[in-house]
């Protein structure tokens, strides 16, 4: 019978991207966000207009 070692270590170098630790990610976040806010302000004039 084979015998099943498990890892009771917990696993801690696992590194999470955030805004706070990579500014690649928060340039990124900026740079979607004034997207997102130029495309809704774009759509509401055009509603507004109607």
């Amino acid at each position: 019978m084979k015998e099943f070692i498990t890892n009771t270590k917990p696993i801690t170098d696992k590194r999470i991207l955030r805004s706070q630790n990579s500014p690649e990610i928060a340039e990124r976040i900026k740079q979607a966000s004034a997207e997102i806010m130029k495309r809704n302000y774009n759509l509401y004039k055009e509603l507004e207009n109607k």
